[in-house]
C-alpha cells in the first residue's frame, strides 16, 4: 500500500503504524490526496486466511472524529472460527 500511494506523487503521507486490537494486528496509513484525508487500515491474516480491510475518507478538521470513529470500529471487529 505505501508504495502505491508513494507512486503518485499528489498522494502526501502523514503517517503508518501497526495497532493490535482485540489480539489482533492492523496496519494503519493516513493519507492525503486532493484536499482530502483518509485513514486507510488492513488487518493481519486470521487462522481462515481472512482479514479485513477498509478506508475512512474525512476532511482534515475532522480528523479526531475519523480518529474515533476507527478506533470505535476496530474495536468491534472480531473473526468468526
Amino acid at each position: 500500500m505505501l508504495g502505491y500511494l508513494r507512486i503518485d506523487h499528489d498522494n502526501i503521507i502523514d503517517y503508518s503504524k501497526i495497532i493490535a486490537v482485540n489480539n489482533i494486528q492492523f496496519l494503519i496509513c493516513q493519507y492525503e490526496k486532493d484536499g482530502e484525508a483518509f485513514l486507510w487500515f488492513k488487518s493481519d491474516y486470521d487462522r481462515d486466511n481472512k482479514n479485513i480491510s477498509g478506508v475512512i475518507q474525512f476532511k482534515k478538521p475532522d480528523e479526531d472524529k475519523a480518529q474515533k470513529a476507527l478506533q470505535t470500529f476496530l474495536g468491534s471487529v472480531h473473526f468468526k472460527h
